[in-house]
């Protein structure tokens, strides 16, 4: 049986308490007023190692450009694979978008 049109969904209640969350540890959600990034701009970071730091899901950064690097072999030693590096200020911002700002995302990553 299909909720009443009045019923908040569940996407909808986490959507409001994300927004509540960022403005409880003060994010700013205007990006101009955003602090400038403290990472040197040829700086590069592989995509596990992106993910894992900024805590970010493979689908929030398929849409940025990578620089794949061919017959990269884990260990040195191991199969040769491809792996694909990222501007790490590109995956920085992604990730402050996806919290609310520099200083929402500092306080995400200390919890």
């Amino acid at each position: 049986m299909p909720k009443a049109a009045t019923e908040p969904t569940r996407a909808s209640q986490r959507r409001r308490a994300k927004a509540e969350a960022v403005a409880e540890i003060g994010g700013i959600a205007d990006s101009s007023q955003w602090r400038a990034s403290r990472i040197p701009e040829d700086q590069m970071i592989n995509r596990t190692r992106a993910l894992a730091e900024y805590r970010l899901k493979p689908e929030h950064v398929s849409d940025l450009t990578s620089t794949p690097v061919e017959n990269y072999r884990v260990g040195g030693n191991g199969p040769e694979i491809t792996m694909h590096l990222y501007r790490e200020r590109d995956i920085e911002r992604r990730a402050w978008e996806r919290r609310g700002g520099p200083e929402a995302f500092d306080a995400y990553i200390e919890k």
